[in-house]
């Protein structure tokens, strides 16, 4: 068996409750959608897929914890799960910090009661896959891309060009940045 076909196998067998902490070591993870039963607080386009987001690490740090970041705007697949679930979850999007640089809209989150309503549909209805990889940060960088090409999941936004859901995706980023410009500096 090849190298990223083990890889493949591993990060497909076991996804985790994220409520179960695993150690983050170096290597690639997958974020998992659980529900599957068309219930409404499930938008139609997660219920089409169980892998929806392949991410990597290159250190221990915890750095792709998406479950434990106090915000969206350090966490790009949050920021994606945000803009899809705006409507459903009553979400508002503002500057990443109190600024309006362009990264701090780019960069967007929610605001306080919203964060909250996404960590928590994120606790519910997310599973996470973690596989250790030991090598550098390159060589991880290279099997993160074969994965994103081989599986396929529908919020990566590199590495696979023909994603159905891409243009949605990004025009609904994008509504959240301009209401993120709009909404100015977040409140403290």
């Amino acid at each position: 068996m090849k190298a990223i076909e083990r890889v493949v196998e591993q990060l497909l067998s076991a996804p985790k409750s994220p409520r179960e902490r695993q150690p983050v070591t170096p290597g690639v993870y997958g974020l998992f959608v659980q529900v599957h039963d068309g219930s409404a607080e499930s938008p139609r386009y997660l219920q089409k897929w169980e892998l929806f987001y392949i991410g990597m690490t290159a250190d221990g740090s915890g750095a792709r914890d998406h479950f434990a970041y106090s915000h969206s705007g350090l966490s790009s697949p949050r920021r994606s799960l945000g803009a899809l679930l705006k409507e459903e979850l009553n979400l508002c999007a503002i500057p990443r910090t109190a600024g309006s640089s362009k990264s701090d809209i780019t960069n967007y989150r929610f605001d306080t009661k919203g964060e909250l309503a996404l960590r928590n549909w994120m606790y519910e209805h997310l599973k996470i896959s973690h596989v250790p990889i030991a090598a550098d940060q390159q060589q991880i960088h290279a099997i993160e891309k074969k994965l994103i090409a081989r599986l396929r999941p529908p919020l990566n936004l590199t590495g696979y060009p023909t994603n159905d859901l891409r243009r949605e995706l990004r025009k609904k980023r994008q509504l959240c940045r301009d209401e993120a410009r709009a909404t100015g500096a977040p409140k403290k």
